[in-house]
């Protein structure tokens, strides 16, 4: 994930914060598992795992109304 950063200062500081979340419980949600690194492969591979949308209203015209502005 620190690979990202420009230069070695700054890629060994969040290099560190990274690791020092990952000691202390926290997991990266599958996304940013599968996707961290893969830029070379993937180029256009993202490491988000959540959207935002507006309120979805509780029928299938709204949940795929929402989908369809999220294409």
């Amino acid at each position: 994930m620190a690979a990202v950063e420009e230069g070695d200062e700054l890629q060994q500081h969040w290099y560190e914060k990274f690791l020092e979340a990952l000691r202390n419980g926290a997991v990266p949600a599958g996304r940013v598992i599968a996707n961290a690194g893969a830029q070379q492969h993937k180029p256009a591979t993202s490491t988000i795992n959540c959207t935002v949308s507006g309120s979805i209203g509780d029928s299938m015209d709204d949940i795929l109304g929402r989908n369809h502005e999220a294409d």
